[in-house]
Order: C-alpha cells, then sequence, then structure tokens
C-alpha cells in the first residue's frame, strides 16, 4: 500500500508516513486513545507512499492495553479507498461547475423530476416566482404558478414525459410573454 519494504516501515513512524495535513487530528485522536477517553478510532486519512503520491485509506485503529491499562500495542486496519476518494472529488469538481453553468445563465433555468418538483434552480428561475431559491427547491412548480398558465404547462410538462421528446413554447402569464423550452434529461 505505502510501497515500502516491511524493514523500512519498521524504521519509521506513522507520523513519517502520514501526510502533513492529516497528522493534527491523527495525533489527536491517538493522544484520546493514549489518555483512555476512547478505547479506537476510525478516520479517512492521506498516506505519502515511498515514491511521493498520495494514497486515501478508511483507517481504524485501536489500542491494545497491558492489564494495568497502560496501552502495550495498537492495532490498524487500513482499506484503501484512494479511487473512491478520487471519483468523490471529481463528482464535487463536476458539481461545482455545472452549478456555476447553472448560475451564469441569465435565462431561467430549472431541473425538474417527473413530478414537476423542483429538483435544482438558478437564482433567475426563482425570482421569477418572486421567490429564492430556497423557496422554491423541493416543491412542486404548480405551487407557484399562477392559476392562468397552469393547465398549458402541465400539459406541456406531460407531454414531454411522456415523450421524451422536448419541447419549445411560448405563453403569456399575467401580461409577460414567456418562450420557453422543456427539454429531457435522460438516464443510459
Amino acid at each position: 500500500l505505502l510501497g515500502y519494504t516491511r524493514e523500512e516501515l519498521l524504521q519509521l513512524t506513522w507520523a513519517d508516513v502520514t501526510h502533513p495535513d492529516d497528522r493534527g487530528l491523527n495525533q489527536e485522536q491517538f493522544n484520546r486513545v493514549i489518555r483512555g477517553e476512547i478505547d479506537g478510532y476510525a478516520i479517512e486519512k492521506h498516506y505519502v507512499r515511498k515514491d511521493g503520491r498520495i494514497v486515501v485509506v478508511d483507517l481504524s485503529a485501536r489500542g491494545v492495553r497491558r492489564p494495568d491499562g497502560t496501552i502495550d500495542y495498537f492495532v490498524a486496519m487500513l482499506h484503501d479507498i484512494t479511487e473512491r476518494a478520487a471519483a468523490e472529488e471529481a463528482l464535487r469538481a463536476s458539481e461545482a461547475k455545472a452549478r456555476s453553468i447553472l448560475n451564469a445563465s441569465t435565462a431561467a433555468v430549472a431541473l425538474f423530476d417527473l413530478d414537476a418538483r423542483v429538483l435544482d434552480c438558478n437564482g433567475v428561475f426563482a425570482e421569477n416566482f418572486h421567490r429564492t431559491r430556497p423557496e422554491v427547491l423541493g416543491k412542486s412548480v404548480w405551487e407557484f404558478s399562477s392559476e392562468e398558465a397552469r393547465p398549458r404547462r402541465e400539459a406541456a410538462f406531460r407531454q414531454v414525459v411522456s415523450s421524451g421528446e422536448p419541447l419549445h413554447a411560448i405563453d403569456e402569464r399575467e401580461g409577460i410573454w414567456n418562450d420557453f423550452t422543456l427539454f429531457p434529461v435522460k438516464d443510459e
């Protein structure tokens, strides 16, 4: 996992192979075990391999005590989660990019589930309904649509859901003309 031989590892401490950013948390938990506050701990931790690459692990460590209560030794189990951590980071970056694109638009943009609940939207969409983004998230768009426009928009929404094809429409609401496209987002 760390790229060292057994003999090399026996000459090193855990701090020698721990990423500097993680030493404080690891030391804090280690000290709590030594003081008898806890028997063990589990943390996500970064190690530095012999070749300099970073390895991310789920670490579970437990102190084994002598009859007098002092620590005899620690048992540690490490599970390599480097790939999972990289995938999670890539997902966070992708979500941040999508959020930036969504918020950069001067047009109202929203993502709905099949029941027309708002999964995500930009501020322009919420402002069109005289609401804030948190006020519309998770709610059915029909809760704040005008009674006048609702039947036409519900019919358009149902058509897109049933056909799986985009729909462009223009309608008027409260004296304002709206040009909108409903576009289905499909999985595999």
